[in-house]
């Protein structure tokens, strides 16, 4: 019996000594708010790592804007480590315990909490209870759901019946493709980030789509205006398919030729890409300042000569060889004319 009084009274003076060293030594003071404590009492002791470091002070119901809530005051040792982000969770010794606050360490720490601090609602809980576990079955088992469920467990077993060895190649092979997408994770993230910044592009491009949505609406209206149209040329594609075809045929061969020539092209124009490039945006320029280089190059005279209506009036004519006569040479007054012509239809 004496035994049975110690055992029942070591814990309650081990409670006391921690309480009134906290309020000695100089411990701190943190509130935690919880939505439900349960049977939480005062003097419940608070434990971190399965390690006592502090009790609960006093338990309050206070009013947070339209709720109301739990205000539990700890008092804590200088042996709690106590940071921001901790959770305080309300759990049992035993299945039939008393309760008890367990302090949860953030994921990553941070600077301790100062004497005062708040936890919020948001960052503490109770534990599931073996009480409320009954409950919510004895709730399913008076809505007759345990029938439907040994149904479907009949249902099962019958389909299941001489399946063994498929089933078990299922499981191999589902177990394969779990192998094979925690192998690709890394892809598989890396696609959902990419999947993740297209969501956000095209939510900042949401006036951009409404207007090619309406856009659209626009065009179908126009295409169902011309759905005749569009039949006619659809019969027409038809009719023509079957000369194309035999064309097609016909020249399959030389077709294959050429395509077999573009391919052989292709890796070369890809290896001098670079100078292509640079040609290419060199090419404006140079065809704009060509005529100004080379104001006397027969071809463009040649070019600029034909496009002319009538050079009679200048006392031009030009012979089959492409030499001018001494007697048809012009003066210096229709050269000066024929150059001004000339010139300005280069710039």
């Amino acid at each position: 019996m004496r035994r049975l009084l110690l055992r029942a009274i070591v814990p309650v003076l081990a409670m006391a000594l921690l309480a009134a060293g906290c309020a000695s030594d100089g411990g701190r003071g943190i509130v935690a708010e919880f939505a439900d404590v349960g049977d939480l009492v005062q003097r419940a002791s608070i434990q971190q790592s399965d390690a006592v470091v502090g009790s609960v002070g006093s338990i309050d119901l206070v009013q947070r804007g339209s709720e109301w809530v739990a205000q539990v005051k700890l008092r804590l040792s200088d042996q709690a480590q106590v940071q921001e982000g901790t959770r305080a969770v309300v759990r049992s010794t035993s299945l039939l315990g008393e309760k008890f606050i367990d302090l949860v360490p953030p994921d990553r720490p941070g600077p301790d909490l100062p004497d005062g601090s708040v936890i919020p609602t948001s960052l503490t809980g109770k534990a599931p209870e073996l009480e409320e576990l009954f409950s919510q079955l004895g709730g399913i088992l008076q809505t007759g759901a345990l029938e439907d469920l040994a149904m479907l467990t009949s249902a099962g077993a019958m389909i299941l019946e001489g399946q063994e060895d498929n089933l078990g190649r299922v499981l191999d092979q589902t177990a394969k493709f779990v192998d094979s997408l925690h192998a690709e994770r890394g892809s598989i993230a890396s696609a959902v980030a990419d999947l993740a910044s297209a969501s956000r592009t095209l939510a900042a491009r949401t006036q951009t789509l409404t207007r090619a949505l309406d856009v659209s609406d626009d065009a179908l209206g126009i295409v169902a205006a011309q759905q005749r149209e569009l039949d006619e040329l659809i019969v027409q594609l038809d009719r023509l398919g079957a000369p194309l075809g035999n064309l097609t045929r016909a020249h399959k061969d030389d077709i294959d030729a050429q395509v077999k020539a573009v391919l052989k092209v292709v890796p070369k124009l890809f290896e001098v890409r670079t100078t292509l490039e640079e040609a290419v945006e060199k090419l404006p320029e140079f065809t704009k300042l060509f005529a100004r280089a080379a104001p006397g190059d027969y071809v463009q005279l040649d070019i600029l000569l034909q496009a002319l209506p009538d050079l009679s009036g200048l006392g031009l004519s030009a012979s089959s060889s492409g030499e001018s006569s001494a007697s048809s040479a012009p003066n210096a007054h229709q050269r000066q004319a024929l150059r001004t012509i000339l010139m300005g239809a280069i710039r």
